[in-house]
């Protein structure tokens, strides 16, 4: 209000007759979504995108008395009225739109999605991936089994709260605030999701995270008066492949993909979408010497027998793709000892079109027994050699009359 005036041929008294707080709005981008009368108005709002900015804005009014006194006879020397006050009541009014805006970004868990993955070899076994589709906190599996995401929060008071001022007709009064809204904030603590669920070091985790994956960012740095580290590099994991290492049968059929804003959840029914094919892998040494050995791979769907034509074949150091007859040869360099030990390995199945199971085999070197023609020269090398040798000693015998080596029989003479 007007300070009163006291003194001189017009004085004035001012008072205040009523105020009023006539609306309190929230809007969206310009666009009223709540309103109020309250001086504690709770505002709410629901269905934004994007990235909104959120304003309130408050209309107050007061209506003031102002009592006018004027003298028609004034002494100024004495500061005196000789004569009559003449009085005149006026009520001026006033009125004053405050506003406040924020800038928001929108976290809205509505477009979570995910799938089931069933596996040949393992009836009881199975595997799920899970898409949050938004920036998110955690998935629950089950009651104490639970997904957590990169980020965690803490809360910090907002600027200019540390002192309140109170005015009042006789002055203004300051004093510490003893309201100070505070604001919360996620940061990313962690490169990847982790699982939570009474894990120690001697009791292993009841889900396995197999792969996480999304884009790439750098941590945010904070000030010094935030006692709170940031991760340097995370992954904002837009999928997450997750397989039960001691969860039951039917552990993936709903989970909850919570957000980073409290309230923000979806329940998502994952139906299974695919089986991992069990495969046969077989092995042949085509060829071995001692500057190495050449092995052909064989693979082949264990069901159908029709070959498998992705994928790998690793055999010692080596390794080979497969071709479209779901073959791979492997030149190794040197020359195994006795046996050869070959892995199929399969594409994740996470990432896999189609899905296949790893398989194993183990071939023998063949022995080095010589070839038909190779034994063949060598009976007629030896022949042709030990021929000569044979007439001319048989051949001495005759001519000393059986007493060279007694192979002549001399009776009949």
């Amino acid at each position: 209000m007007p300070d009163d005036s006291k003194s001189g041929p017009v004085r004035e008294e001012w008072s205040l007759e009523e105020t009023s707080l006539e609306s309190v709005d929230l809007q969206a981008d310009g666009q009223t979504v709540d309103s109020n009368t309250s001086h504690r108005s709770t505002l709410e709002y629901s269905g934004l995108s994007g990235g909104p900015t959120l304003t309130v804005e408050a209309e107050i009014s007061a209506q003031l008395r102002q009592e006018e006194r004027t003298c028609d006879e004034y002494n100024q020397s004495t500061d005196s009225c000789e004569g009559s006050w003449e009085t005149a009541i006026n009520h001026p009014s006033e009125q004053l739109t405050v506003t406040d805006s924020l800038e928001t970004t929108v976290n809205r868990v509505d477009t979570a999605d995910g799938n089931q993955t069933a596996f040949e070899t393992d009836e009881s076994r199975t595997g799920a991936v899970v898409y949050p589709g938004t920036v998110w906190s955690g998935i629950d599996i089950d009651d104490e089994t639970q997904v957590r995401g990169n980020w965690r929060f803490y809360s910090a008071g907002a600027d200019g709260w540390h002192t309140m001022v109170s005015r009042t007709e006789s002055g203004a009064t300051r004093a510490n605030s003893t309201v100070r809204p505070a604001q919360l904030y996620a940061v990313p603590m962690q490169a990847e999701p982790d699982v939570s669920g009474g894990v120690t070091d001697t009791v292993k985790p009841p889900l396995e995270i197999e792969a996480a994956w999304g884009s790439e960012h750098e941590g945010p740095s904070l000030g010094d008066e935030i006692d709170v580290t940031p991760v340097d590099q995370y992954v904002n994991a837009t999928s997450v492949a997750l397989q039960p290492e001691a969860l039951p049968a039917g552990s993936f059929d709903t989970v909850t993909v919570h957000g980073i804003v409290r309230g923000q959840s979806q329940s998502v029914s994952l139906e299974e979408e695919g089986t991992v094919r069990e495969t046969n892998l077989e092995l042949t040494v085509l060829e071995a010497n001692s500057s190495g050995a050449v092995v052909e791979a064989t693979v082949t769907e264990n069901a159908t027998g029709e070959p498998v034509t992705s994928g790998r074949v690793e055999v010692g150091n080596q390794s080979a793709p497969l071709n479209a007859s779901g073959m791979a040869h492997l030149h190794l360099e040197e020359r195994p000892s006795l046996l050869v030990d070959g892995t199929y390995v399969a594409a994740d199945w996470w990432d896999a079109e189609t899905m296949y199971a790893e398989a194993d085999d183990r071939a023998k070197i063949p022995p080095k027994y010589p070839k038909f023609a190779q034994l063949v020269q060598l009976a007629l090398v030896t022949l042709l050699w030990f021929l000569p040798v044979s007439l001319a000693v048989y051949g001495f015998d005759y001519l000393s009359d059986g007493t060279f080596l007694g192979l002549t029989d001399n009776n009949d003479r």
